[in-house]
Protein backbone atom coordinates (compact mmCIF):
# COMPACT_ATOMS: atom_id res chain seq x y z
CA UNK A 1 0.00 0.00 0.00
CA UNK A 2 1.00 3.32 -0.30
CA UNK A 3 1.12 5.45 2.64
CA UNK A 4 0.91 8.71 1.22
CA UNK A 5 -2.03 7.92 -1.01
CA UNK A 6 -3.90 6.43 1.78
CA UNK A 7 -3.22 9.57 4.02
CA UNK A 8 -3.88 11.93 1.02
CA UNK A 9 -7.26 10.11 0.48
CA UNK A 10 -8.07 10.02 4.14
CA UNK A 11 -7.38 13.74 4.48
CA UNK A 12 -9.26 14.77 1.52
CA UNK A 13 -12.50 12.96 2.65
CA UNK A 14 -12.62 14.22 6.16
CA UNK A 15 -12.22 17.72 4.49
CA UNK A 16 -15.15 17.04 1.70
CA UNK A 17 -17.11 15.31 4.78
CA UNK A 18 -16.30 18.06 7.78
CA UNK A 19 -18.06 20.65 5.82
CA UNK A 20 -21.77 18.80 6.03
CA UNK A 21 -21.78 18.55 9.57
CA UNK A 22 -22.61 22.24 9.41
CA UNK A 23 -25.43 22.37 7.54
CA UNK A 24 -28.22 24.27 7.97
CA UNK A 25 -31.50 21.79 9.23
CA UNK A 26 -32.71 22.17 6.02
CA UNK A 27 -29.99 20.13 4.30
CA UNK A 28 -29.42 17.83 7.32
CA UNK A 29 -33.40 16.40 6.34
CA UNK A 30 -33.09 15.96 3.06
CA UNK A 31 -32.38 12.19 1.72
CA UNK A 32 -31.22 10.90 -1.73
CA UNK A 33 -34.88 8.76 -2.09
CA UNK A 34 -37.88 8.32 -0.50
CA UNK A 35 -37.64 5.88 2.34
CA UNK A 36 -33.74 6.21 2.78
CA UNK A 37 -31.56 8.29 5.43
CA UNK A 38 -31.37 11.58 5.73
CA UNK A 39 -28.40 13.65 5.49
CA UNK A 40 -28.32 14.20 9.04
CA UNK A 41 -28.76 9.85 9.59
CA UNK A 42 -25.79 9.35 6.60
CA UNK A 43 -23.26 11.63 8.83
CA UNK A 44 -24.41 9.88 12.19
CA UNK A 45 -23.92 6.14 10.24
CA UNK A 46 -20.39 7.34 8.48
CA UNK A 47 -19.55 9.06 11.96
CA UNK A 48 -20.50 5.26 13.79
CA UNK A 49 -18.75 3.41 10.95
CA UNK A 50 -15.51 5.32 11.11
CA UNK A 51 -15.20 5.06 15.01
CA UNK A 52 -15.84 1.08 14.88
CA UNK A 53 -13.28 0.43 12.12
CA UNK A 54 -10.93 2.65 13.87
CA UNK A 55 -11.02 -0.04 16.54
CA UNK A 56 -10.59 -2.32 13.82
CA UNK A 57 -7.67 -1.12 13.02
CA UNK A 58 -5.80 -0.78 16.20
CA UNK A 59 -6.97 -4.32 17.13
CA UNK A 60 -5.21 -5.52 13.74
CA UNK A 61 -2.15 -2.96 14.31
CA UNK A 62 -1.82 -4.15 17.90
CA UNK A 63 -3.36 -7.45 18.35
CA UNK A 64 -2.37 -9.23 15.21
CA UNK A 65 -5.11 -12.04 14.63
CA UNK A 66 -7.34 -10.99 17.43
CA UNK A 67 -11.24 -11.07 16.46
CA UNK A 68 -13.52 -8.36 15.22
CA UNK A 69 -17.27 -8.01 15.37
CA UNK A 70 -20.01 -6.93 12.48
CA UNK A 71 -22.54 -4.45 13.27
CA UNK A 72 -26.20 -4.03 12.02
CA UNK A 73 -26.21 -0.38 10.34
CA UNK A 74 -29.58 0.12 10.47
CA UNK A 75 -30.02 -1.28 14.38
CA UNK A 76 -27.61 1.14 14.64
CA UNK A 77 -29.66 3.81 13.33
CA UNK A 78 -32.85 2.95 14.77
CA UNK A 79 -31.57 2.24 18.18
CA UNK A 80 -29.24 5.36 18.53
CA UNK A 81 -32.11 7.52 16.55
CA UNK A 82 -29.44 8.82 14.08
CA UNK A 83 -32.34 11.33 13.04
CA UNK A 84 -32.35 13.04 16.48
CA UNK A 85 -28.57 12.80 16.91
CA UNK A 86 -27.07 16.60 17.12
CA UNK A 87 -24.80 16.96 13.77
CA UNK A 88 -22.18 18.45 16.51
CA UNK A 89 -21.93 15.17 17.77
CA UNK A 90 -21.66 13.10 14.86
CA UNK A 91 -18.73 15.39 14.16
CA UNK A 92 -16.77 15.18 16.90
CA UNK A 93 -16.69 11.56 16.82
CA UNK A 94 -15.91 11.37 13.06
CA UNK A 95 -13.09 14.33 13.20
CA UNK A 96 -11.50 12.52 15.99
CA UNK A 97 -11.66 8.79 14.79
CA UNK A 98 -10.42 10.10 11.20
CA UNK A 99 -7.97 11.77 12.91
CA UNK A 100 -6.29 9.09 14.93
CA UNK A 101 -6.71 6.68 11.90
CA UNK A 102 -4.50 9.28 9.84
CA UNK A 103 -1.84 9.37 12.86
CA UNK A 104 -1.36 5.97 12.71
CA UNK A 105 -0.93 5.47 8.88
CA UNK A 106 1.46 8.00 9.03
CA UNK A 107 3.34 7.25 11.89
CA UNK A 108 2.95 3.18 12.62
CA UNK A 109 6.01 1.13 10.94
CA UNK A 110 4.89 -0.79 7.72
CA UNK A 111 5.39 -4.28 9.01
CA UNK A 112 3.10 -3.31 11.63
CA UNK A 113 0.33 -1.96 9.16
CA UNK A 114 0.45 -5.00 7.45
CA UNK A 115 -1.00 -7.26 10.84
CA UNK A 116 -4.22 -8.59 9.93
CA UNK A 117 -7.71 -9.17 12.51
CA UNK A 118 -10.21 -11.56 11.77
CA UNK A 119 -13.51 -10.51 10.62
CA UNK A 120 -16.73 -12.62 10.26
CA UNK A 121 -17.78 -11.40 7.10
CA UNK A 122 -15.14 -9.56 5.76
CA UNK A 123 -12.68 -12.39 6.56
CA UNK A 124 -8.76 -11.24 7.88
CA UNK A 125 -7.92 -7.23 7.11
CA UNK A 126 -4.43 -6.04 7.76
CA UNK A 127 -4.27 -2.08 9.06
CA UNK A 128 -3.47 -0.88 5.26
CA UNK A 129 -6.77 -2.23 4.26
CA UNK A 130 -9.26 -0.57 7.21
CA UNK A 131 -7.70 2.87 6.59
CA UNK A 132 -8.14 1.61 2.61
CA UNK A 133 -11.90 0.71 3.69
CA UNK A 134 -12.69 3.86 5.75
CA UNK A 135 -11.91 6.16 2.52
CA UNK A 136 -14.25 3.65 0.49
CA UNK A 137 -16.90 3.98 2.72
CA UNK A 138 -17.05 7.64 3.31
CA UNK A 139 -16.95 8.35 -0.68
CA UNK A 140 -19.79 5.89 -0.80
CA UNK A 141 -22.03 7.79 1.52
CA UNK A 142 -20.44 11.35 0.18
CA UNK A 143 -21.97 10.67 -2.81
CA UNK A 144 -25.33 9.97 -1.24
CA UNK A 145 -25.18 12.93 0.88
CA UNK A 146 -24.16 15.19 -2.37
CA UNK A 147 -27.43 13.91 -4.28
CA UNK A 148 -29.41 14.54 -1.42
CA UNK A 149 -28.27 18.08 -1.76
CA UNK A 150 -28.85 18.40 -4.94
CA UNK A 151 -32.25 17.01 -4.88
CA UNK A 152 -31.15 14.14 -7.16
CA UNK A 153 -31.76 10.43 -6.75
CA UNK A 154 -28.08 8.50 -5.90
CA UNK A 155 -27.54 6.00 -8.00
CA UNK A 156 -25.30 3.37 -6.86
CA UNK A 157 -22.37 2.12 -8.58
CA UNK A 158 -20.27 -0.84 -7.40
CA UNK A 159 -16.68 -1.34 -6.84
CA UNK A 160 -14.63 -4.63 -6.13
CA UNK A 161 -14.49 -3.49 -2.46
CA UNK A 162 -18.07 -2.61 -2.12
CA UNK A 163 -18.59 -5.67 0.20
CA UNK A 164 -15.69 -4.65 2.34
CA UNK A 165 -17.47 -1.52 3.81
CA UNK A 166 -20.96 -3.05 4.02
CA UNK A 167 -22.71 -2.39 0.78
CA UNK A 168 -24.98 -4.89 -1.28
CA UNK A 169 -23.57 -5.14 -4.47
CA UNK A 170 -27.26 -5.58 -5.79
CA UNK A 171 -29.49 -2.32 -5.75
Amino acid sequence: MNRTEIVKDLEADRDRLAKHFAAPAAELAKSYGAGKWTVRQILAHVSDSEFVNLWRFLRAVAEPGSSVEAFEENDWAKRLDYAARPAEVSRDLFLTARNTIIHYVKTLPEDRLMTPCKHPEKGELDGWRWARLNVGHCEHHLGQIEAALAGKPWVRTTSPDDKLYGAKTTA
